[in-house]
């Protein structure tokens, strides 16, 4: 799914959402992949014009939260 997000409060929501979540959530942009459950790592990443996320797909809860993100 292709998200952006345009505040660091969104990025708080974001880690918080995805802790919750079993297994590996990873955000992708070109060449970079960093662990959705770090705000360091979301923060490190370019995300002007929105970013690649992979998340389980039994993560349903977290892909319903992910769609206001959605671009």
């Amino acid at each position: 799914m292709r998200i952006k997000i345009n505040s660091l409060n969104d990025v708080y929501e974001f880690v918080k959402y995805a802790q919750d979540v079993d297994g590996d959530i990873i955000i992708s942009k070109g060449k970079f992949h960093v662990d959705g459950k770090s705000v360091l790592g979301i923060l490190s990443l370019d995300m002007s014009d929105g970013v690649n996320v992979t998340y389980p797909e039994e993560a349903t809860v977290f892909g319903e939260f992910l769609s206001k993100f959605e671009i």
